[in-house]
């Protein structure tokens, strides 16, 4: 808000912003549940050493995507995909349905 300077159409003063963020705070909490429930939402516990708690931001925002190809052996794709998934926290994509699913919307992906 200071690079923005008080005559700026965007500028707030530090005291209304510290209380809107208090009350986005506040607010949020109930939420929580909500969105755990229905999203992707991560809950980080902020109280762990400083690594701790980024290894879990990082697990959240920067997972690990893998594709397997198909090859002849559906059965080790499965036991693979499986395996990396709930093993090993990485997120699996579908890359043929994904491409499925935007050639059936029309999209220039698909």
């Amino acid at each position: 808000m200071i690079d923005l300077g008080e005559n700026h159409e965007n500028y707030v003063p530090s005291s209304t912003l510290s209380k809107m963020i208090k009350q986005f705070y506040d607010d949020s909490i109930k939420y929580t549940p909500f969105l755990a429930e229905t999203s992707n939402c991560q809950d980080i516990n902020t109280d762990e050493d400083f690594d701790k708690t980024m290894k879990q931001i990082y697990k959240s925002v920067e997972p690990f995507v893998v594709h397997i190809r198909s090859g002849n052996n559906n059965d080790m794709k499965v036991a693979m995909i499986k395996s990396l998934t709930t093993e090993h926290g990485f997120v699996h994509v579908d890359v043929e349905a994904a491409v499925r699913g935007e050639a059936e919307r029309g999209t220039a992906i698909g």
